[in-house]
């Protein structure tokens, strides 16, 4: 959970450096089709408003402090408990939002504090803290130490915090050992070389290479987070006002967004794993699964009435369907008349606002779209088979 930043010159030389921050206030996420609400999809049509909270920056013993803690408004996933009809099993359902803190500090050794600043990346204001060197020298040592927990109480949060910090300062010579050890195996374990020895970047096999050895090192740096990596990009994001004029949205912006994975499009992301021999890389995938399976028990049990299981298009930790697609009380994402499983009325060419099936969502192209599970299931036992993978 570490960043160092190495500075080693000829000649001795200063250094600056700042933390930016964009989420400097409270923002109300306005809905609409493909709008700002997109970038946290499972409230896409939600009546009530949805807000992007802000994050705490500060200056802390030469240091800058920051993070992001979950506020109490469970949206996800009491709201969407209520909305499913699942109250009565909500102390069994995975909540992995409550109180979730992130966040780090930016130090170095010789640094202190040099002010705070207000500037704009494209479309976006920001404020920046940042740091200076004491002096000039040919050496600095930067640090960005992060840490990320549930923790009911944030001084709890904060200790962990600066106990990483006392670590990552005596540990600097070791992490970049194992580091370099780790990528190296990385590396080492999987290629595909297409006309060795050639270099012709007008080729379009040489640039189908390059591009997969691109694909395999963002799953790598993806690799060791509590969560899979999302089919789009992983936690490498675009400038959306790069690529459409008219998605004027921050940095944080992605489609499909928040606490759901495609699963259509994370098997994308995981067969290849299997094939390159990276199974250690897809333990987060499963254990999305993993962690789901008390809600979607409960879900067959109070819509189906046996004592199955199901994952809908569009997984979470928590198991329960998206809340985009199983619909709300009116609105472009309305959840129609719920009639009885099985009735003819519901023939799977309707969508929202229309005659639903108890226990399906409403969205038309979602609502019986269960075979991902199965993928998935099929994609673990091959994992298994194939390696010592504990079942």
């Amino acid at each position: 959970p570490v960043i160092y930043v190495d500075v080693d010159s000829d000649s001795p030389t200063e250094v600056f450096a700042s933390y930016e921050n964009w989420r400097t206030e409270d923002v109300e996420l306005a809905d609409g089709s493909g709008g700002p609400r997109f970038g946290c999809f499972s409230l896409g049509g939600y009546p009530g408003k949805v807000i992007r909270h802000g994050d705490h920056v500060e200056y802390a013993e030469q240091s800058v402090l920051f993070y992001h803690r979950n506020p109490d408004d469970n949206l996800v996933p009491g709201l969407l408990i209520k909305q499913q009809g699942l109250e009565a099993y909500a102390d069994e359902i995975y909540d992995d939002i409550r109180h979730r803190t992130f966040g780090g500090v930016l130090q170095g050794e010789g640094f202190v504090e040099d002010g705070v600043e207000n500037s704009k990346y494209l479309l976006t204001p920001y404020r920046a803290w940042k740091l200076r060197s004491q002096g000039a020298s040919k050496e600095h040592r930067l640090r960005v130490v992060t840490h990320i927990e549930q923790a009911p109480e944030l001084d709890a949060w904060k200790a962990r915090l600066l106990t990483t910090c006392t670590k990552a300062k005596e540990n600097r010579t070791e992490a970049r050992k194992r580091t370099l050890a780790w990528w190296n195996e990385f590396w080492n374990r999987s290629w595909i070389v297409p006309r060795q020895g050639a270099d012709d970047k007008d080729s379009p096999v040489w640039r189908a290479g390059r591009n997969y050895q691109l694909f395999r090192y963002q799953l790598g740096c993806n690799s060791q987070g509590e969560y899979p990596s999302k089919f789009n990009g992983g936690s490498f994001t675009f400038d959306s006002s790069l690529v459409n004029s008219q998605k004027k949205f921050g940095p944080d912006w992605r489609q499909w967004g928040g606490a759901v994975h495609t699963a259509q499009n994370q098997r994308l992301l995981y067969w290849p794993m299997l094939k390159a021999g990276d199974v250690d890389m897809m333990t987060p995938q499963f254990e999305l699964y993993r962690k789901g399976l008390p809600a979607s028990r409960a879900r067959v049990k109070e819509h189906f009435g046996h004592a199955g299981a199901v994952f809908s298009e569009y997984a979470s930790a928590t198991g329960l369907a998206l809340g985009a697609g199983w619909g709300w009380q009116g609105g472009r994402r309305g959840r129609g008349e719920e009639i009885p499983f099985g009735d003819p009325r519901a023939d799977a060419t309707k969508g929202y606002n229309a005659p639903v099936e108890k226990g399906v969502m409403a969205n038309g192209f979602i609502a019986y779209h269960w075979e991902s599970q199965v993928e998935h299931c099929l994609l673990y036992t091959s994992d298994a088979a194939d390696d010592d993978y504990t079942v």
